[in-house]
């Protein structure tokens, strides 16, 4: 079976120029987690230091570095280097400055990518794109500490009868830093706001920015109904029995990316 990441490099080649199909298999691509080996290390200055190790393998002239589908998977495979997640973009991005090919890894086998055929996929997926750029390092350093959220907050929505829906992605738009937003149906939106920011307090680094919108909010720029498009995190349909908190207390919250360039919005 394909790995997911050459699945979606062959939905890309095959859907048409400039359409929001295009666009969201370019975002999916560009945020899909990997376990990589390595390591990343927050700096003074707020950034994220990342630094992959390569091994050697026979046949190939360049080294390679191995990225797992999880990093349960990596144990299982008997991997002895540490690993840390990352995204398919940062390795990307490394391997337009760095000469190494890529062993993309899943319960399913190992898949060597060349360097030729990943600075392809780079420029596919940087050119033809708008003015919104995701800042890999912030997204990165956010996605932990924003799944540590995710969780609370579905506890909080969970609790609150009047919640229908919360959608929670990360938003970069083209005219400041990328942020978390959320966005909630409720009657008491205020209220629940202001119980909300104080969550995100406690589980965000201090200098993220975190908005909660109203769903019924006016939406000149488009922004709320790009996020209203993502999956809900929360839904008050959703299944509420033993084994649905089960399986949702072990399963790693899925964190949406819109990007939205405001300067044509």
């Amino acid at each position: 079976m394909q790995h997911a990441v050459l699945a979606l490099i062959e939905r890309l080649d095959a859907v048409e120029f400039g359409s929001a199909q295009e666009d969201e298999i370019k975002q999916a691509l560009w945020v899909h987690p990997l376990w990589a080996t390595g390591a990343a290390q927050s700096l003074p200055d707020g950034k994220l230091a990342i630094s992959f190790a390569a091994v050697t393998l026979e046949g190939h002239a360049l080294p390679v570095v191995p990225a797992y589908a999880s990093a349960e998977l990596a144990a299982a495979q008997g991997e002895t280097e540490p690993v840390f997640e990352t995204t398919f973009s940062a390795l990307l991005l490394t391997a337009s400055q760095q000469h190494f090919e890529l062993a993309l890894i899943d319960e399913h086998g190992m898949t060597v990518v060349d360097n030729t055929y990943l600075l392809k996929v780079h420029d596919l997926l940087t050119m033809q794109a708008g003015d919104a750029q995701i800042d890999t390092a912030r997204y990165a350093a956010l996605l932990a500490p924003l799944r540590d959220f995710t969780r609370v907050a579905y506890d909080y929505c969970a609790s609150q009868a009047d919640i229908e829906q919360m959608h929670l992605v990360y938003l970069q738009t083209s005219n400041k830093p990328g942020e978390p937003l959320m966005i909630l149906r409720s009657k008491r939106h205020a209220e629940h706001e202001h119980a909300l920011v104080a969550l995100a307090r406690e589980c965000l680094p201090p200098d993220a920015r975190f908005q909660v919108s109203d769903a019924l909010d006016s939406d000149p720029t488009g922004v709320v109904a790009g996020v209203l498009k993502t999956e809900p995190v929360y839904d008050r349909k959703h299944p509420r029995g033993w084994w649905a908190n089960f399986k949702r207390r072990w399963r790693t919250p899925q964190i949406g990316v819109v990007m939205i360039d405001l300067a044509t919005a």
